[in-house]
């Protein structure tokens, strides 16, 4: 006699069909699309946490050289020279050429801080 194979039936079908062609089976397609979207956004994260890892790496490398720059600055002294020698520069390149011609007083109690006008010497008149 003639026999027919067994066919599962169509709900035994979706639930164990493994396939990943689209066309067979569109569970298939989409568990498919959703483990690659997966994976991107997996790819994506990891990168994103690469760079703050290596934005973090180069800003301790930074601090570190700057405080060894500053330690070195502290045991030498002909660098403090220079540093106050350039703040002196500074200073001289923006003087005007004049003496002070106002002062400023007040208390250090916090009492009010009063303007006087100081009298130039005789020869110091333009």
């Amino acid at each position: 006699m003639y026999s027919r194979p067994i066919v599962p039936s169509p709900v035994n079908t979706r639930d164990s069909h493994s396939c990943n062609r689209p066309i067979c089976c569109p569970r298939a397609s989409r568990s498919s699309r959703d483990t690659r979207l997966a994976e991107k956004a997996r790819r994506d994260a990891q990168g994103q946490a690469d760079a703050h890892r290596t934005a973090a790496a180069g800003e301790a490398e930074a601090i570190r050289l700057i405080n060894t720059a500053a330690f070195e600055a502290q045991q030498n002294s002909l660098l403090l020279q220079l540093k106050s020698l350039e703040v002196e520069r500074s200073r001289i390149e923006k003087w005007d050429g004049r003496f002070l011609q106002m002062w400023v007083a007040g208390s250090a109690a916090g009492g009010p801080n009063l303007m006087f006008q100081v009298p130039l010497p005789a020869g110091a008149q333009k």
